[in-house]
């Protein structure tokens, strides 16, 4: 078909946010941990923060406080982002799903203010970074630029099921590709480039965004007049509750969703960690490892998805199925991995993962109503905010435990968390596939 154009597609706005948010994640962490060298540091022992050296960053009382600062700007992006997703869901359905993606774009500016002004000194409060994780959770955060996207594609390709598919995976690889772009540009300018530079460049960015989401075609619900209010903690979830097996097959692919994001952001939260622990992993060979990992499954998510959800007979069911599997293998051998060379094996399984995420999306969207997408996406983004504070907690606790037991049993957790969902998801199967877009055929009944 026709290439999506400039003004409809919310492709490039999204990839250019992943670029800055794969650059954010190592630039907020080294930030914190010099501004825990600060804390930590007194007169009379002054700890030379400004360098790069490891000796510092080996220093126990630095790690511990880094991690716990770590910690609490995770938790308070995610609470702050549960409290105003479900809003902004409800916003998208009602009024616009563009405004309820500029809402967010916004805050994410203003939070990138905050760290500026971080950067007049490293004596500033500590506070001042959870604040500003905790502004731009306050207006959504990230999880809500992804459920705004999510639902912005699915809208609009409403009873096509195979072109929801594959817009949905097709955003995921715009996410993945903004990620590699990321990486790579971070491993080449880390050290040239101070914090205030980075934050500088993700301000540009961020704008470019905000104007591109300007000019994006507006999606307006058509049914908005019709239907009663609600109060807003009702109307968000009732989309969950409808006749008994609906239901059932819905919470059935959210689980399988919990369990296959819960191991994908476990992970992200610890491997680095975990890698500099078992091979003693250089920052370089991490960069590589981690842009490699994600250019496959993100080539994978734009080709091989399409392709196969297109040309072959595998339907969402069984893509989701082989996405979680080879997630729970790459786990798996993550685990046993014996040197750094034999961990790039898992770079293999890794590359189908992303299927999962794709298939999942798709099935769930196909559970509910046109006018009830951005309260389902904004309840699935919900949950991963959920799930990223339960796996900060679960994992930033486990592992430091396990370290003198047996560093690899994270791993092994995320791995075995993934059968129960694999075994339901085959269980079910049929049936899900047999519910197609519930919309079409529920709307008369409604009305």
């Amino acid at each position: 078909g026709m290439p999506p154009s400039l003004h409809s597609s919310v492709h490039l706005p999204l990839g250019l946010y992943s670029i800055t948010s794969a650059m954010f994640m190592p630039t907020f962490k080294s930030l914190i941990y010099r501004k825990a060298c600060f804390d930590v540091s007194i007169p009379t022992h002054p700890l030379d923060c400004e360098s790069d050296n490891s000796t510092v960053y080996s220093h126990a009382g630095i790690q511990a406080w880094a991690n716990e600062i770590s910690m609490w700007s995770s938790a308070a992006m995610c609470i702050g982002s549960i409290l105003s997703s479900m809003i902004l869901g409800r916003l998208g359905d009602r009024r616009s799903h563009r405004v309820a993606l500029l809402v967010p774009l916004m805050g994410l500016i203003a939070s990138d203010l905050l760290l500026l002004l971080q950067w007049r000194s490293y004596q500033s409060s500590t506070l001042l970074l959870i604040l500003a994780e905790a502004v731009f959770g306050l207006c959504g955060g990230y999880v809500s630029i992804l459920s705004s996207c999510f639902a912005y594609v699915s809208v609009k390709n409403e009873g096509d099921e195979e072109g929801r598919s594959v817009s949905i995976a097709r955003v995921e690889g715009s996410i993945g590709l903004g990620a590699v772009i990321g990486l790579l540009i971070c491993s080449q300018l880390g050290g040239i480039f101070s914090y205030k530079h980075f934050f500088l460049f993700f301000i540009a960015i961020h704008v470019i965004c905000l104007i591109l989401v300007l000019l994006m075609a507006d999606l307006r619900p058509s049914v908005s007049g019709k239907r009663q209010r609600e109060s807003l903690w009702k109307e968000s979830f009732q989309f969950l509750n409808k006749s008994g097996s609906i239901k059932r097959l819905l919470l059935v692919l959210l689980i399988a969703f919990f369990a296959c994001f819960f191991a994908f952001i476990g992970s992200s939260h610890i491997i680095l960690y975990y890698l500099k622990h078992r091979f003693a992993m250089s920052m370089t060979t991490f960069s590589i490892y981690r842009a490699s990992e994600k250019a496959l499954s993100t080539i994978t998510a734009i080709f091989l998805f399409p392709y196969l959800r297109r040309r072959s007979t595998m339907g969402n069911v069984a893509l989701a199925i082989v996405g979680m599997s080879t997630r729970a293998l790459a786990k798996a051998w993550t685990a046993v991995a014996w040197s750094e060379a034999s961990l790039f094996v898992t770079l293999l399984p890794e590359a189908f993962s992303r299927f999962a995420a794709s298939s999942l999306r798709s099935l769930m969207a196909a559970q509910v109503r046109p006018d009830e997408q951005g309260r389902l996406f904004s309840f699935v983004a919900l949950l991963e905010a959920v799930c990223n504070l339960v796996a900060v907690v679960f994992f930033h606790t486990l592992f430091p435990w396990s370290l003198s037991r047996m560093s690899e049993l994270s791993f092994v957790v995320m791995a075995v968390l993934l059968i129960p969902p694999i075994l339901m998801l085959r269980y079910y199967r049929d049936v899900i596939e047999s519910t197609k877009s519930v919309g079409s055929t529920d709307e008369e009944n409604i009305m």
